[in-house]
């Protein structure tokens, strides 16, 4: 899957680009997870607020919580 960006739509949505969602992703039919989301210093966001950075895949995940922090690593590919 290639990366979307605003101006680069790679997503497989047909309706729109998902990068409006905030930010660059690796957004399929657009988003399950985001780590470009809005910062809430609480964790909590309501429904009229601009989604959170979030990781949606986690089993029973509130779109209303936030992440507060967020580690992205990269490891090199074992041969």
């Amino acid at each position: 899957m290639k990366f979307s960006t605003l101006d680069r739509d790679n997503d497989l949505s047909e309706k729109r680009n998902c990068a409006d969602n905030g930010g660059g992703w690796w957004f399929l039919n657009c988003f399950l997870s985001s780590l470009n989301g809005y910062y809430y210093a609480d964790g909590k966001r309501i429904a009229t607020q601009p989604y959170g950075i979030h990781w949606g895949s986690w089993k029973d995940y509130d779109y209303t919580i936030s992440l507060t922090f967020a580690q992205m690593m990269i490891r090199p590919k074992v041969i």
